[in-house]
């Protein structure tokens, strides 16, 4: 085209109309977005904190095998009974040392002689070899010890420490079975203290994403209200621990319920629940597989049980 053509056919600009009406449009997408944005981003926080879990719990179970050595992630309940952060864990060796000297006038008093039971690590009970539970009066567990077993025998809880002496108290009640039980006289080298998980040294505590929790009273089997619930995989891979060995109320499974707290409803019959606000982390027993799974708002599916989803995941939809 010519000069001269272009002259006689010059491109068209855009009228003060037409550029009112293109900034209009762009405002209103923009007041859309900001409105709608962020509501969308909040509806999917529980699904990031599921997330995060999932790959934590596979990252404990992969340690596990990687050091052969029982690896798990530990879950802090807070106060109010939700659990917001979490740790990894390992579970030491246990602790085996000389002759057992018994307490003829305490029955439930025993010495390791010359043995530091602090290792040399100071006034810090918590980073102590050897720890003791703490119960309050009620029976509730406030912090998980070690346990002392005799000749293959029960377990008995560590009351108490004394590094300096090397006595060690045990409560009467054996953790298993009951009655009571009180530790079986005479001194003896055949003899263990069962060392429970401890938090691995130089890992970061995990946190979930903001108003994100772990609900204990959704979970299964349910999460004490103060305390810790470890989840622990062996090298194999498989559940180990007192709650790897207490899941079986869940099936063979352990069934974690997170939720936002600040806009989902902490039961699913609750009116304004919507589904897949809500998911279900599941750990399998036996085999320590991790997955996520939604849970059941319907009333009118599988009676209403709000775990049916992991009972059969073939109507999940997943």
């Amino acid at each position: 085209m010519t000069t001269r053509n272009r002259l006689a056919f010059p491109r068209r600009a855009f009228t003060l109309i037409e550029m009112l009406v293109a900034i209009s449009i762009l405002t209103v997408i923009a007041t859309l977005s900001i409105a709608v944005i962020p509501k969308i981003k909040e509806r999917t926080k529980a699904s990031a904190g599921a997330d995060n879990l999932q790959q934590w719990l596979l990252i404990a179970k992969q340690m596990a095998l990687r050091d052969r050595t029982p690896t798990g992630v530990r879950l802090i309940v807070d106060n109010d009974g939700f659990v917001r952060t979490l740790q990894y864990i390992q579970q030491p060796d246990n602790f085996i040392g000389p002759a057992l000297v018994f307490d003829p006038a305490d029955p439930t008093h025993v010495t390791l002689p010359g043995v530091d039971l602090s290792g040399g690590l100071g006034p810090n009970a918590n980073l102590w070899p050897v720890q003791s539970w703490v119960i309050d009066p009620g029976g509730l567990v406030l912090k998980q010890g070690d346990y002392l077993q005799f000749q293959n025998g029960p377990y008995y809880r560590i009351k108490s420490v004394n590094p300096t002496t090397g006595s060690i108290y045990t409560y009467s009640q054996m953790w298993l079975p009951p009655p009571q039980g009180t530790i079986p006289p005479g001194n003896t080298s055949n003899f263990a203290i069962i060392r429970q998980p401890r938090p691995i040294a130089g890992e970061a505590v995990l946190q979930l994403p903001d108003d994100i929790v772990i609900d204990y009273q959704l979970s299964l089997p349910n999460i004490p209200p103060v305390g810790n619930y470890d989840i622990l995989f062996s090298p194999s891979g498989a559940l180990v621990g007192a709650l790897g060995n207490a899941n079986s109320a869940a099936g063979g499974k352990i069934v974690l319920w997170v939720r936002d707290v600040t806009q989902d409803y902490p039961l699913p019959a609750s009116a304004g629940s919507q589904p897949g606000d809500q998911l279900l982390v599941v750990v399998f027993g036996r085999t320590g597989r991790i997955g996520g799974f939604p849970w059941n708002p319907d009333p009118n599916v599988g009676g209403g049980y709000p775990y049916y989803y992991v009972f059969d995941p073939r109507n999940s939809g997943l």
